[in-house]
Protein backbone atom coordinates (compact mmCIF):
# COMPACT_ATOMS: atom_id res chain seq x y z
CA UNK A 1 0.00 0.00 0.00
CA UNK A 2 0.98 3.19 -1.04
CA UNK A 3 0.73 6.40 0.89
CA UNK A 4 0.70 10.34 -0.13
CA UNK A 5 2.65 12.83 1.26
CA UNK A 6 -0.65 14.39 2.32
CA UNK A 7 -1.30 11.30 4.46
CA UNK A 8 2.19 11.60 6.23
CA UNK A 9 2.94 15.17 5.82
CA UNK A 10 5.20 15.91 9.03
CA UNK A 11 9.03 14.26 8.98
CA UNK A 12 10.46 13.66 12.76
CA UNK A 13 13.25 11.70 14.28
CA UNK A 14 13.86 10.41 17.67
CA UNK A 15 16.69 12.10 19.53
CA UNK A 16 19.95 10.52 18.30
CA UNK A 17 20.42 9.44 14.81
CA UNK A 18 17.51 7.19 14.16
CA UNK A 19 16.55 7.79 10.31
CA UNK A 20 13.67 10.48 8.91
CA UNK A 21 10.10 8.96 9.47
CA UNK A 22 7.26 10.50 7.44
CA UNK A 23 4.56 11.04 10.12
CA UNK A 24 1.13 12.35 11.13
CA UNK A 25 -0.55 13.35 14.06
CA UNK A 26 -3.23 10.83 15.30
CA UNK A 27 -6.03 11.17 17.23
CA UNK A 28 -4.74 9.54 20.26
CA UNK A 29 -2.44 12.23 21.04
CA UNK A 30 0.78 10.70 19.75
CA UNK A 31 1.50 10.54 16.39
CA UNK A 32 2.12 7.36 13.68
CA UNK A 33 4.98 7.08 11.02
CA UNK A 34 4.46 5.84 7.71
CA UNK A 35 5.93 2.43 8.88
CA UNK A 36 3.71 2.09 11.82
CA UNK A 37 5.93 3.05 14.32
CA UNK A 38 4.46 5.47 17.19
CA UNK A 39 6.14 8.69 18.18
CA UNK A 40 5.17 9.02 21.16
CA UNK A 41 4.85 12.78 22.76
CA UNK A 42 6.38 11.97 26.00
CA UNK A 43 9.31 10.55 24.57
CA UNK A 44 12.57 12.58 22.62
CA UNK A 45 11.89 13.25 19.05
CA UNK A 46 12.90 16.09 16.97
CA UNK A 47 10.67 17.85 14.33
CA UNK A 48 12.12 18.42 11.08
CA UNK A 49 11.85 21.12 8.36
CA UNK A 50 8.34 19.32 5.97
CA UNK A 51 11.29 19.27 2.93
CA UNK A 52 13.71 16.72 5.09
CA UNK A 53 14.47 13.64 3.03
CA UNK A 54 12.86 10.28 4.60
CA UNK A 55 15.96 8.13 5.73
CA UNK A 56 13.70 5.55 7.16
CA UNK A 57 14.27 2.67 4.43
CA UNK A 58 10.53 1.63 5.96
CA UNK A 59 8.56 5.00 5.20
CA UNK A 60 10.15 5.72 1.93
CA UNK A 61 8.71 2.46 0.61
CA UNK A 62 5.21 3.23 1.98
CA UNK A 63 5.19 6.22 0.59
CA UNK A 64 5.00 8.18 -2.87
CA UNK A 65 8.32 10.16 -2.10
CA UNK A 66 11.86 8.60 -2.30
Amino acid sequence: MTLTRLEFPLRARHAGTDPVHAARSIRAGGHNTACLMWLDPKAPHQWLPEDSEITCSRCADRTTEK
